[in-house]
């Protein structure tokens, strides 16, 4: 592991209705970066209808270094997904950049906690350093790569997959092939011991951040016109203009499907039979 005065991670995320699993998706993701010298936990909950937040308080009473913040109803108020969650995301890198009990973090892990750790280990979190050129270490799975929003690549991805989906359909493509086009073909698998893959911008549902490349940039939920975006983008662009490299590394992995690759399940698992 690099050795940038102390190794001291922040893990930070966001969470909604996720009382049933998330002391044990906190326990995965502890356990996996534990080899830290310390470790600090930032979440920022809203809009549960479940009992979230008196888990989130229980965690908070048995963990070190565990802090919360509730940030009540908000769907009412920011109603467009993206835009609610670009403010939330912003709220940690606030917290992060303004608070002194972060002033010695060193690496940001932010994490989605909806029950999509459960192949993340110390072996895949060590893999990251590996190497010591990146700025962004993120995720891979051993299914199909997912998070193809978030995704920006010369090649396999270069535009917004939901721009292009729109863009097809509206050119009269139906909705089917059009998807699988603008996005179902692009969930390739990488193979775990391949070469680390350059990127412009990539999440997969976690990304290892060195801290420095943080203090500049925010997350941008909706473009001029009012559309949805990916919130990840804008901030991973600040992040290559400031001379930041981001990497998907294929040993990284935390899942095999997600709720988005599910569909690709029954083809890709006879593939590989």
């Amino acid at each position: 592991m690099q050795n940038n005065n102390g190794n001291k991670l922040l893990i930070t995320g966001l969470v909604r209705n996720l009382a049933s699993s998330l002391s044990e998706e906190i326990r995965q993701v502890g356990t996996a970066f534990g080899e830290f010298d310390e470790v600090s936990w930032l979440l920022i909950e809203s809009d549960s209808i479940d009992d979230t937040i008196g888990t989130l308080n229980r965690l908070q009473n048995k963990i070190r270094n565990f802090k919360f913040l509730s940030l009540g109803n908000l769907e009412n108020i920011i109603p467009k997904r993206t835009a609610r969650l670009a403010y939330l995301r912003n709220i940690y890198l606030d917290e992060l950049r303004n608070k002194p009990e972060y002033l010695g973090i060193n690496y940001v892990a932010v994490i989605d906690f909806d029950r999509n750790n459960s192949q993340l280990t110390p072996q895949g979190v060590r893999s990251c350093f590996d190497k010591s050129n990146w700025a962004v270490c993120t995720a891979n799975q051993s299914g199909p790569y997912y998070d193809i929003w978030a995704l920006r690549h010369f090649e396999w991805c270069p535009a917004d997959c939901w721009r292009q989906f729109y863009f097809l359909v509206n050119h009269g493509l139906h909705e089917n092939p059009a998807k699988f086009s603008a996005i179902y073909s692009k969930m390739i698998f990488i193979e775990p011991k391949s070469d680390w893959l350059e990127v412009q911008s990539s999440f997969g549902g976690l990304a290892v951040y060195l801290r420095s490349y943080l203090n500049h940039g925010q997350y941008v939920g909706l473009d001029g016109n009012g559309n949805e975006i990916c919130e990840h983008v804008s901030l991973h662009k600040s992040i290559t203009e400031n001379g930041g490299k981001i990497f998907i590394n294929p040993a990284l992995i935390n899942t095999d499907f997600t709720d988005h690759s599910e569909p690709l399940k029954a083809a890709f698992l006879a593939s590989k039979s």
